[in-house]
């Protein structure tokens, strides 16, 4: 039987989590009686059932008599959409003389863009569309929640806040919503992947902000509360980071190309185009990446007279899964590299003849020498390397090849200084049958 989640995207939101957002609005919004405030997403209306007491008592100065204070707040303040019928009868049989509108916020005809009328906006949005529905959000045609973040900072007024509960994938290197975010913040709890499971049902992590709708890139965010429980209290500046780990924020600083006043590189901010993603004349990381070079649906899985050239697709304990494919190209065949893959743990290969290409499942870092890649090789099998992984996986358990995009290209001596030439030993690329590597 489908439940309202399956039907209307529905997620409940703990009231813990609702306290959480309203502290860590600036104070003075509960005392200004001509703001007005707006869910997207009311379901039930558990948002505005935290807010109301709290402007009861903030308002209490400016509208003495409870009666009067409470029909003002209600009646000129508040502001909720729903898309669930169900829930809109509920909603206004609890507040009669709210405005309460049934229909889908991101319809147009429901609220107007160009209506920027609202100082609070605050939700905990639908993580994907109905069934039934099709959106083009920025991880698939169901993604939704980015869509409400777009939506609702284009109805907001100037100087307004936005409080959130959305998943972390927005923190990543290049997703569509950094650059509109990322110098916005005045607070943010990063959520582990636990805390997913436990409040949601879901194994993933989220996050709680609270954004301003103008940004400050040079100044640092407020607060900031890692997955980990650390604070960062005004240690972040937005424009020296393009994209924000779950933890390990100073050890990941130093590894960016982008180093706070010391004349080396420019700020993380200038290395961003307008669509998030990295200028190519900066100089990072030049990942060998492509997605659709060697898509393994048109490789083989032994090698031919005609698909004789090897891919890398897979790294795993057991070793190398090979491909074979008919075309040798030199972006990829014949460059020095050590190559890893999309997997949550990393089985790397130094590949410093080029003897490899590579599928849509893995990409290189490029090397000059085989010692280099083998000293790459050692600092990548350190727990110090395993943890700047771990504190880099957004959305899912991938790792991500963008993130090496940002990072300086001495990253291995700045990660990993006690890993010199004079310990490295030579490794040898495993021999390959068919799409397996074998022991010796």
């Amino acid at each position: 039987m489908a439940t309202n989640k399956d039907i209307y995207g529905e997620v409940f939101t703990p009231t813990e989590l609702i306290q959480e957002l309203l502290d860590h609005l600036p104070k003075n919004v509960w005392t200004q009686p001509n703001l007005h405030w707006l869910d997207p997403c009311a379901g039930t209306g558990n948002f505005f059932d935290a807010v109301l007491p709290r402007l009861m008592e903030g308002l209490e100065d400016a509208i003495p008599n409870a009666t009067v204070r409470k029909k003002h707040i209600l009646h000129n303040m508040l502001t909720m959409v729903e898309f669930n019928p169900v829930n809109v009868r509920r909603l206004r049989y609890k507040y009669p003389i709210t405005n309460i509108i049934q229909g889908d916020f991101l319809d147009n005809t429901v609220i107007d863009d160009s209506k920027k009328i609202y100082d609070i906006i605050l939700a905990n949005p639908p993580y994907q569309s109905p069934k039934h529905e099709s959106y083009t959000g920025s991880a698939g045609n169901r993604t939704l929640w980015d869509l409400f973040i777009k939506k609702a900072m284009s109805i907001c007024r100037h100087g307004s806040f936005l409080g959130w509960i959305t998943p972390s994938n927005w923190r990543r290197p290049e997703h569509p919503l950094f650059p509109i975010l990322y110098d916005k913040i005045l607070y943010i709890h990063i959520y582990d992947k636990s805390a997913g499971k436990k409040i949601f049902g879901a194994q993933t992590r989220f996050d709680l902000y609270v954004i301003t709708s103008e940004g400050y890139s040079q100044k640092p965010i407020p607060l900031l509360v890692d997955e980990h429980g650390e604070t960062y209290h005004n240690k972040i500046i937005p424009k020296n980071w393009p994209f924000y780990p779950n933890f390990l924020y100073e050890k990941i600083k130093l590894l960016l190309i982008s180093r706070e006043n010391d004349g080396k590189g420019q700020n993380a901010s200038e290395l961003l185009t307008s669509k998030g993603a990295l200028h190519p004349e900066k100089l990072g990381i030049p990942v060998i990446y492509d997605s659709s070079l060697y898509d393994a649906r048109v490789l083989t899985k032994r090698p031919t007279h005609i698909h004789k050239f090897p891919v890398i697709h897979t790294l795993t304990t057991k070793g190398m899964g090979i491909r074979y494919t008919k075309h040798k190209s030199d972006k990829q065949f014949g460059v020095p590299k050590v190559i890893l893959n999309f997997n949550e743990k990393q089985y790397p290969v130094n590949d410093y003849t080029g003897k490899y290409g590579m599928s849509q499942l893995s990409f290189g870092i490029p090397i000059r020498t085989e010692p280099e890649g083998e000293r790459m090789i050692q600092c990548m099998e350190t727990p110090v390397f395993q943890d700047v992984l771990k504190a880099t996986k957004w959305g899912s358990f991938q790792t991500d090849y963008r993130m090496f995009k940002y990072f300086r290209r001495d990253f291995v001596n700045i990660l990993c200084p006690s890993t010199s030439k004079k310990n490295v030993s030579t490794r040898r690329l495993p021999s390959v049958k068919h799409n397996r590597t074998q022991k010796k």
